[in-house]
């Protein structure tokens, strides 16, 4: 024995005709006092199939993969944070150091002292 219907035949049909009529499922949901996902069941016929009205045809939406427009969003945000962490870096240590730049003319290059050992076996 099933459990008695919550909604008569013509509810039903109702709710079937405001859905053909363009009204969203949680439209009618909140008419009736139903859940959207209840109502979206009786309106493709998963529920209630025999009770009359026209019964929607089932819609799949295709996903996405990503969402591009987020991604590029994140991807420019990570940008952002880097480029402010740089900045944060070179107000703490300074400015980062050339490793090809030569040695200005106000600090001359060590020179190393002369040395009085020779090398061994050399003769002078």
């Amino acid at each position: 024995m099933s459990a008695p219907q919550r909604y008569t035949n013509e509810q039903v049909r109702e709710m079937r005709e405001l859905a053909a009529r363009g009204e969203t499922a949680e439209e009618i949901a909140s008419t009736y006092g139903a859940t959207a996902a209840y109502v979206r069941q009786v309106l493709i016929g998963t529920r209630r199939r025999n009770a009359g009205g026209p019964i929607a045809p089932r819609v799949r939406r295709e996903r996405k993969p990503t969402n591009a427009r987020s991604l590029t969003e994140l991807r420019r945000r990570v940008k952002d944070l880097e480029d402010a962490m740089t900045l944060v870096l070179r107000a703490t240590l300074g400015p980062r150091p050339s490793l090809t730049a030569c040695p200005s003319a106000e600090s001359p290059a060590p020179t190393l002292p002369p040395s009085t050992s020779t090398v061994a076996g050399a003769t002078s």
